[in-house]
């Protein structure tokens, strides 16, 4: 069981942990902004398989409706797979020959989503204001859209973000059974049939400490970035925002089109130092029905200051 636990917890947050700085890495001219910005992290290191794809790679999977928001159509190829399988991610790469892999099914951290922030941050409560950037910036965003706040959840000796307004209930009322329950595998529908409990990210564990670098950001010339290390591979400043909690709190469907418009908007309201990574094939385990869900967007992004940045080679 604690072997469960810790590969969830690992889901969430990311993998192996190095307290080891990689040299600052240059820009690469042949290679995209988000490619760019990734290789200064933990991203790009030990076999990974993050990687551009070329403008001839793009037009192949325009042809089968995997890239330009588009991705859900190819399930028609598909037959009956959903997108509560992760059988879609599996056909889709077949299809597309090979071109690139399902990251989220492996074990390096470029399959999972999460922030990148640059900035000096030497002392462990530097992680609070951080979240807290974060946390006040999503529900701006919410507020957009119309009355929302985030709540934060006790479960045993963690803690876990949750949005309340548009279709989401406040959980906070379960509030003493559900510090005896660990957060993941928590199910809405069982706590009531009109209960909807949405999650943003903010995962926190005491017992899994998030390890400062020094950094510096180069605002001077736009689109670049320098020592942008991030955080270690372990962790991710707020752990992984959930589509799913983020997407029904608003009533919008779960689609490729609709996150990415939420993550430029998000992007545009955090200070400049703040990146967003979006890894391909998302897969996420929902707080309501404790379903498996997957997010068919083949090329993975990079969101900056209201904009998007795929990891294609030009852009």
């Amino acid at each position: 069981m604690k072997k469960a636990i810790c590969a969830i917890a690992i889901a969430l947050t990311g993998c192996q942990s190095t307290n080891v700085q990689p040299p600052v890495t240059p820009f690469e001219t042949n290679a995209s902004y988000a490619y760019n910005v990734a290789n200064q992290t933990a991203l790009t290191k030990d076999k990974s398989k993050l990687r551009d794809f070329t403008q001839n790679e793009v037009e192949e999977l325009k042809k089968v409706n995997l890239v330009g928001g588009n991705a859900g159509s190819a399930s028609k190829f598909f037959g009956t797979l959903s997108l509560i399988t992760g059988d879609f991610a599996s056909a889709a790469v077949n299809l597309a020959g090979g071109m690139a892999a399902d990251m989220s099914m492996g074990k390096h951290i470029s399959g999972i989503s999460r922030f990148i922030v640059a900035e000096n941050a030497k002392k462990i409560d530097q992680s609070t204001k951080i979240n807290n950037q974060i946390r006040k910036a999503i529900e701006k965003v919410l507020n957009k859209h119309g009355v929302y706040k985030i709540k934060t959840i006790q479960f045993e000796n963690r803690t876990q973000d949750y949005i309340v307004g548009g279709k989401c209930t406040d959980p906070s009322v379960f509030s003493e059974q559900l510090k005896n329950e660990y957060s993941y595998f928590v199910k809405s529908n069982e706590y009531g049939s009109n209960q909807v409990w949405c999650r943003t990210g903010g995962f926190s564990d005491p017992q899994l400490d998030v390890t400062y670098f020094n950094y510096e950001t180069n605002l001077i010339s736009p689109k670049k970035v320098t020592s942008n290390y991030g955080f270690d591979k372990m962790y991710a400043p707020y752990g992984q925002l959930s589509y799913i909690g983020i997407l029904t709190a608003l009533n919008q469907e779960l689609t490729v089109n609709n996150y990415n418009e939420f993550l430029k908007e998000l992007s545009s309201e955090l200070p400049t130092g703040y990146f967003i990574y979006k890894t391909n094939f998302q897969k996420e385990h929902s707080s309501i029905d404790g379903r498996y869900y997957t997010l068919p967007d083949f090329i993975p992004a990079i969101f900056h200051d209201g904009k998007q940045f795929d990891f294609i080679q030009g852009n």
